[in-house]
């Protein structure tokens, strides 16, 4: 009798524990019978269900993470790229999660993974490789998450919280052949840059070597005729030197002036708007004495006020004893040397600079040298030339190289001056 009463009692317990379930906060709870969704509970709390007839199956209602594994999308451009994303996912409707899943999380997860994939396959697909990577795939990826929220809601009862990228790369593959483009890109800039650095030095050299001919040439050509004009000179036993003036048909000696008073010194100027310089080659042993009326034309150029300026082969460092020697501070007057500009003459650059250094137009200048080089620049430079004899060189040779006017020296220049310049 007692251990029938016992036995009641006990399954009357046992009953009594069945009756009851319990719902914690962050859960649901479903009431199956026999298979069969009786209804659900989310309110946390002590519930009541039928013994042995109904059972519980209780959710996790908290945001769950699905990682997938990384995979290969073929980008715009037909770019392949590897992809690692994951998703944060909800139960957005217990009855619904529970007939298309059973409540089997991995089961879920499974059934989610292949909507979430080609989702984000055609989103790639519409976007190049260089966009996703610069600009970032956040929008791509909001576009991705309402597209299968709208579908899994539906299927699965489940909402997407978010979907993320946690590593976008290229596949080994491919990252190979683009490091080797890359240095193949390289490689070929460096063979161009190298390139035109040697046709620059190969430039720069023969320019030099042009320069230092023409030096040559002209030193050697001064140093024939000093030679001739001394042994001249000596067989006349010391005779002076007969008057001379300048002009076509003269016969006035070619050299006589320049050799005994420098070693190749002379000047250019400007009439009006127009240009002026000197020219010299290498310095002589002796002081540097200017020639005969240098300093007095150039006086008078500026008491007239006539812009001038020098323009000399030389540079700035073999220059300084003639321009000290014609009173010229390089700080005031204008001066252009060979240092400051690309090509020597015969070429224009030195008168070009000049003139632009005075601002005037080198078709109004006036250019006055005494070499063929000067006459030669400055008809490349589309102005006048007027040559002296002091540079070595005869009246024929600087007529042919374009002079207009040929004088004995810059004396000779300032006395027949109006033959060149128009007085106010």
């Amino acid at each position: 009798m007692k251990l029938g009463a016992a036995i009641l009692l006990a399954l009357l317990v046992l009953l009594g524990l069945d009756s009851v379930y319990l719902v914690n906060e962050g859960q649901s709870a479903l009431v199956v019978e026999f298979g069969r969704l009786v209804r659900s509970e989310k309110t946390p709390g002590i519930h009541l269900k039928l013994p042995l007839v109904e059972r519980v199956v209780r959710l996790d209602e908290r945001i769950l993470q699905l990682d997938a594994a990384p995979e290969r999308y073929l980008a715009a451009g037909n770019r392949n790229v590897s992809v690692d994303f994951y998703a944060k996912w909800r139960i957005a409707d217990a009855a619904t999660y529970y007939r298309a899943t059973r409540a089997d999380r991995v089961l879920a997860a499974q059934r989610l993974t292949p909507v979430l994939k080609n989702a984000l396959r055609a989103e790639i697909a519409n976007h190049a490789l260089d966009e996703l990577v610069v600009e970032g795939a956040d929008g791509m990826l909001d576009e991705v998450r309402r597209r299968v929220d709208a579908g899994v809601r539906e299927s699965l009862g489940v909402t997407l919280v978010d979907v993320r990228i946690k590593r976008l790369e290229l596949p080994a593959e491919v990252r190979e052949a683009v490091y080797q483009h890359m240095r193949a890109e390289r490689l070929a800039e460096a063979g161009s840059l190298r390139a035109a650095g040697q046709e620059a030095a190969a430039k720069l050299r023969a320019e030099a070597d042009r320069d230092a001919q023409s030096v040559r040439a002209e030193a050697d050509r001064d140093a024939a005729r000093l030679r001739g004009v001394t042994s001249a000179r000596s067989a006349s036993r010391g005779s002076p030197d007969p008057p001379c003036r300048s002009g076509p048909g003269s016969g006035c000696p070619s050299t006589w002036f320049k050799l005994v008073e420098s070693a190749k010194s002379g000047l250019t100027r400007r009439v009006g708007e127009a240009v002026a310089g000197q020219h010299q080659g290498l310095p002589a042993a002796d002081p540097v004495q200017p020639l005969p009326g240098a300093r007095e034309l150039l006086a008078f150029l500026t008491e007239q006020g006539i812009p001038w300026t020098v323009a000399t082969s030389g540079r700035m460092a073999t220059a300084g004893p003639s321009l000290a020697a014609l009173g010229i501070d390089p700080a005031k007057v204008p001066v252009v040397t060979r240092d400051m500009v690309r090509h020597a003459k015969p070429d224009p650059d030195l008168f070009l600079a000049a003139a632009e250094r005075l601002g005037a137009d080198i078709r109004q200048a006036l250019v006055i040298g005494d070499s063929i080089w000067d006459m030669l620049a400055a008809q490349r430079a589309r102005a006048l030339g007027v040559g002296l004899l002091s540079g070595g060189y005869g009246e024929e040779e600087l007529v042919r190289a374009g002079a207009f006017r040929v004088y004995d020296d810059p004396a000779d220049l300032l006395r027949h001056i109006d033959e060149v310049v128009a007085r106010d």
